[in-house]
């Protein structure tokens, strides 16, 4: 989730008030308690934008409590939209990060600036998405927020979506055209976080629509040794079975050799066995010993027999379940 970082902001001294006025309308703002709010502003709305010892308004405090009456309210009542607190956020940041899109919605119309970015970079759709909040993210782009935007780091908002683990959010994002190869400034595509995190309906996803299977950025990593890495037998069958060439990976051809000495110390018993009966035992077999248990492991060579050589006489073992106890 999106980390806030405390920035020192000035606020002026004629905005800091702590009289009685300004005690009761955050306390009322605090408590839920709309009545109360509506008679302190009944009587004087001067100390609508006063603020606390934190910068925070009483508007903010309805929003981080979900009274979405009362922060309406108060904006009907003409409270600043666009005052930060000390940490710098904005009513309409506290509002998106709590998923308040009917307060999101007012402050927009009061002429929030749907494409203004918080601090640290970050645009509000981005927020929005790296959130979950779908409703929202559909708001603000709607309004005409960037569906294009990147980061200070180059994230895209499928790059958030997939940080954030949601499909529905995925999908809507590709729907409206966002990229799916597209490459932040250490190269991954969104493809590659999810790899990394070892989602693999998120990878089928994003393959199924048409993410693409070679690197765009040299700095990025190996799709498949990616995979390896993470330790995600699945997610290197559902790379192979969506055409990955291995062939033509120079990077895993590169490290071929560190993954079978890695690999092939977990398992030198099965690694001895299943190396003699393979006539060309290869790379794919030692991240097979790694990735999967050992009572899967004869099945799982025999799925690929065009890229693992499999002699006759194992693949009568694997098939009839002969010897099944060599690979418990």
């Amino acid at each position: 989730m999106y980390r806030r970082r405390t920035v020192l902001v000035t606020v002026p001294p004629s905005s800091v008030n702590i009289s009685g006025s300004c005690t009761s309308l955050m306390t009322a703002a605090k408590l839920g308690d709309v009545e109360r709010v509506t008679r302190l502003l009944n009587g004087d709305d001067e100390y609508i934008d006063a603020v606390d010892a934190e910068g925070k308004t009483a508007l903010q405090y309805a929003i981080m409590r979900n009274r979405t009456d009362i922060a309406i309210l108060l904006l009907q009542r003409g409270c600043s939209i666009n005052m930060p607190d000390a940490f710098g956020e904005r009513p309409i940041d506290v509002a998106i990060q709590c998923g308040h899109v009917d307060v999101v919605r007012a402050l927009l119309l009061r002429g929030c600036d749907v494409n203004e970015s918080i601090h640290g970079g970050m645009s509000l759709v981005a927020m929005a998405v790296l959130n979950g909040h779908l409703d929202i993210s559909k708001l603000l782009i709607r309004d005409g927020a960037d569906p294009f935007v990147l980061s200070i780091h180059g994230e895209s908002l499928l790059h958030f979506a997939v940080m954030g683990a949601n499909s529905r959010l995925v999908q809507y994002l590709v729907d409206i055209g966002c990229n799916l190869d597209v490459t932040d400034y250490s190269g991954q595509m969104p493809v590659h976080l999810s790899i990394e995190d070892g989602r693999i309906s998120m990878v089928r996803q994003l393959l199924v629509n048409g993410s693409s299977l070679c690197e765009n950025h040299v700095a990025a990593a190996s799709l498949i040794c990616l995979a390896c890495e993470a330790n995600r037998i699945d997610c290197i069958w559902l790379l192979l079975d969506a055409g990955y060439d291995l062939t033509r990976d120079r990077t895993f051809v590169r490290r071929q050799e560190l993954y079978e000495v890695r690999w092939r110390d977990r398992f030198d018993d099965l690694w001895e066995y299943v190396s003699q009966c393979l006539e060309t035992p290869t790379s794919l077999t030692a991240l097979c010993c790694k990735t999967i248990r050992q009572s899967r492991l004869a099945r799982t060579i025999i799925r690929h027999p065009d890229v693992v050589v499999l002699p006759p006489r194992l693949r009568q073992m694997v098939l009839l379940g002969i010897d099944e106890k060599l690979f418990t």
